[in-house]
């Protein structure tokens, strides 16, 4: 029998320019039809792709996305819009839209310098390194070969490649001549952090001010190009040489980073010069990155092509045991997952080596970059057991069997030492948990890759728990996502106060797909409709037009636009981190006018650079009564019971040695000075001297204390002993010499060096005392919860002194004397 169905298709698969036509006409495509969300986005695409040559498509992963990134790169094609580009994160998943290509009978490759790609016969599929670098096959400031049409494909992915190719990571004999060089400077901003910064700590970094990094900055790039490592000159340094101006820089002890908020993407002048440029991605909350990172041309009052129903979206069961019954420990989840590892496949997302160290124990395979491939590959194939992933929050597919059970091990990292420094900037005002939800949002959407597939997901670490309830981080999650949140909250009710067992029970049912588990996530998820405006941030739209604006040579201009920024924003520490950037282009042409903004700034916000003047250092009063402040303090922040345990359990977990960077224990350990009714702040960080704490008891005596927290060795140093008598030595400048002053050292060890001399009564808080501490906070915090209806400054004092955390008792209650 002689076959006609094919003839003519492939005539018109490469004529037709609407997407679902191409899908039909397909002569070798293994799919018989393209989902209905597919063709919906494909109708939206068509009718809008001559409107401006940028758009944003978000559909909910699993629902195809590849497919229909592919066929509106065939469209382009069959336009006459060539050559053209599909950019993948990585190289794994770049291999995985080959693969969908095959299928779907579309010719592509991975070589770029292919005579098919170039004359528009094939679409190349590769990842977005071979886009964005030093050397790249697109160009740097001219075009080598062109690109017409392009796909950015998972972006919020992508932009972590992106934003690493904008990075000068230098090593430690850049950072040592950085340091030489702006050691004025560095000294003036935080002696303290700068000695350790010279001891070779590398969790002290400390950010060059604007004004410094200008006036040497001939001498910045002749230290970088003679001396930095030949793969940062030669794949880097090309992208940012010319901008570099308007860097960050930060020094630690054992590094130095350069990065800039705003990155040129245009010097790739392929991607600049695209006549159609589509970014796809996962629906997620925040889309700043889209202008940020790839400067595209959208803004706030634009939408993205999306589905009408959002009901496509995966099963899943959000469990965080650590808020229902603040008491579980982590080694009790770990228990967990490991049981669950037995029958189905358990996959752990982690932030870092030493929390992957943790689960070290009961993980059947570790995957990092290096490994990624063979690892995924081996959790599709069968039951594998525990699998741990190493900062892996996107571009993993994890469909069915491959995760049943995914946990997201505390909150991730941030990235660059620019977003270390706008978290601690910005603590305490929301905007600092906006990347993190977003990552966790991301890492959460690993294990269901389809509308039909299923993972139930586990939410742990006291820190995590803390900053998504307390900081409010579940508002920042996606309609889909709150929406399983919260049915999965009616279920919490409930769990509340229920052990382990108990959670066990719900994800056994959950994994049973329990009937009316499954139709109730299902009615919930039909309603959810996807929200198709564009979340930028207007703060990124004032950075990108400030930073286009400089680069032209309009300072002044770019002043502006960083003025209204800082007008607008929401809040007094985002208002003085974009006064800080108006600032530093100020700087460029007034540096007077500069200082007076950024002594502004530091006003709103007292985690910024100290003015060349420095800022006036304002004392603590007495408090009232200690029990009365504490009152005061837990009624005015906290609304119910159940926040008071997991606010002290996130606060508890900051206080520990070495796991913890010094600027998360430092905060955690001024809230608790509040916590407990002291007068509590930071001096080294708000003013730029003094000690890391200072409490004032109401008596009117002084805790000055000194965290030496990543400190590893087995006795005190005599530079920390004379930094402490220094501090002790400030305190009584600053509140007279008559002043009751108990100077504290947080280190692992009470035992001082030979050649160390303690000043007199020096209190050290070791691993014993910290552990003490932390003990009799959360009996504090649990005593709080059972007595929150009927809480008085009674009950408080009386809990305070059976506990040994009023202000008579501390010293000697978690600090011993230091010794030889």
């Amino acid at each position: 029998m002689v076959d006609f169905s094919q003839l003519g298709q492939e005539d018109s698969a490469n004529t037709s320019i609407h997407p679902r036509k191409i899908f039909n006409a397909l002569p070798n495509n293994q799919y018989q039809y393209p989902r209905d969300v597919q063709t919906e986005v494909w109708n939206l695409w068509h009718e809008s792709k001559d409107e401006g040559r940028d758009s944003v498509i978000k559909m909910n992963t699993g629902s195809g996305k590849t497919i229909v990134g592919l066929l509106i790169l065939k469209s382009c094609l069959n336009e006459g819009l060539g050559p053209a580009a599909y950019f993948s994160p990585d190289k794994y998943l770049a291999r995985q839209v080959r693969k969908e290509a095959d299928k779907l009978g579309i010719s592509v490759t991975n070589d770029a310098s292919s005579t098919r790609f170039k004359a528009g016969e094939e679409i190349l599929v590769t990842n977005i390194y071979t886009l964005v670098n030093g050397r790249s096959t697109f160009g740097v400031e001219r075009v080598k070969v062109p690109i017409e049409s392009l796909v950015v494909d998972d972006v919020h992915a992508c932009l972590i490649d992106t934003e690493r190719q904008f990075t000068l990571d230098l090593g430690p004999d850049v950072c040592d001549k950085l340091v030489d060089l702006f050691e004025d400077d560095l000294r003036h901003q935080s002696p303290g952090s700068l000695h350790d910064i010279k001891r070779d700590t590398p969790s002290r970094e400390l950010l060059i001010p604007y004004w410094a990094w200008h006036s040497k900055i001939d001498r910045v790039r002749e230290i970088i190009s003679e001396n930095a490592r030949e793969k940062i000159l030669k794949w880097k340094w090309p992208l940012i040489n010319d901008f570099l101006e308007y860097a960050h820089c930060f020094v630690s002890g054992t590094s130095a980073e350069v990065s800039l908020r705003s990155l040129p993407v245009d010097i790739i002048r392929s991607f600049e010069e695209a006549s159609r440029r589509v970014f796809m991605s996962a629906t997620i909350s925040d889309d700043s990155a889209l202008v940020s990172h790839f400067d595209a041309g959208v803004n706030t009052t634009e939408e993205a092509i999306t589905p009408s129903t959002a009901g496509d979206a995966g099963d899943r069961l959000i469990l965080l045991p650590q808020h229902l019954t603040p008491s579980i420990n982590e080694h009790e989840i770990r228990e967990m997952a490991d049981d669950y590892s037995d029958k189905v496949n358990v996959v752990v997302i982690v932030p870092s080596r030493r929390r992957a160290q943790k689960w070290s124990n009961y993980a059947d395979q570790q995957l990092d970059r290096s490994n990624i491939s063979e690892g995924v590959q081996a959790l599709k194939q069968g039951h594998v057991g525990l699998t741990v992933l190493l900062n892996k929050y996107d571009g993993v597919d994890l469909p069915d069997e491959a995760c049943r059970l995914l946990v997201i091990d505390n909150l991730p990292d941030a990235r660059r030492s620019l977003e270390k420094y706008d978290q601690v900037a910005l603590h305490g005002s929301g905007h600092e948990l906006t990347q993190p939800v977003q990552r966790i949002e991301q890492g959460m959407g690993r294990g269901v890759r389809s509308s039909s597939d299923y993972c139930a997901v586990i939410l742990m670490g006291n820190k995590l728990t803390s900053q998504l309830i307390m900081g409010e981080g579940v508002e920042k999650f996606t309609a889909a996502t709150r929406a399983q949140y919260k049915l999965s909250q009616q279920l919490n009710q409930q769990l509340e106060g229920e052990e382990i067992p108990a959670m066990r029970t719900a994800v056994d049912q959950f994994l049973d797909r329990d009937r009316e588990w499954v139709q109730a996530s299902k009615s919930k998820l039909s309603h959810v409709e996807y929200d198709s405006s564009l979340a930028i941030r207007e703060e990124a739209m004032n950075r990108r037009r400030a930073f286009g604006k400089a680069r032209l040579g309009n300072l002044n201009a770019a002043v502006h636009e960083m003025r209204s920024a800082a007008q607008s924003a929401e809040s007094e520490e985002l208002e003085g981190i974009l006064m800080q950037e108006q600032a530093s282009f100020k700087d460029m042409v007034d540096k007077a006018d500069a200082q007076g903004i950024q002594r502004t700034a530091i006003q709103k916000n007292n985690n910024l650079l100290k003015p060349i003047k420095g800022s006036q250092y304002r004392t603590l009063s007495r408090v009232g009564k200690q029990a009365s402040s504490a009152l005061r303090y837990l009624r005015q922040n906290y609304e119910e019971k159940r926040q008071i345990p997991i606010e002290i359990n996130g606060l508890v977990s900051d206080l520990h040695f070495v796991d913890v960077s010094f600027h998360d224990f430092e905060k955690a350990l001024e809230k608790v000075g509040l916590l407990l009714g002291f007068e509590s702040h930071r001096p080294d960080t708000e003013f730029g001297s003094g000690p890391d704490n200072l409490w004032r008891t109401d008596d009117g005596s002084l805790f000055a204390i000194e965290c030496k927290n990543e400190a590893t060795a087995d006795e005190i140093s005599k530079d920390y002993c004379n930094q402490v008598s220094g501090h002790k030595n400030w305190v009584e400048e600053k509140y007279g010499e008559q002043v009751d002053c108990t100077p504290f050292l947080i280190h692992p060890s009470d035992r001082t060096a030979d050649n160390a001399s303690p000043p007199r009564g020096m209190r050290v808080i070791d691993k014993t005392g910290l552990q003490n501490l932390r003990d009799a906070l959360n009996g504090f915090g649990t005593a709080v919860a059972e007595n929150w209806e009927t809480l008085d400054s009674d009950t408080i004092a009386s809990r305070l002194n059976r506990l040994g955390l009023n202000g008579g008792q501390f010293p000697q209650k978690f600090g011993s004397l230091a010794g030889k």
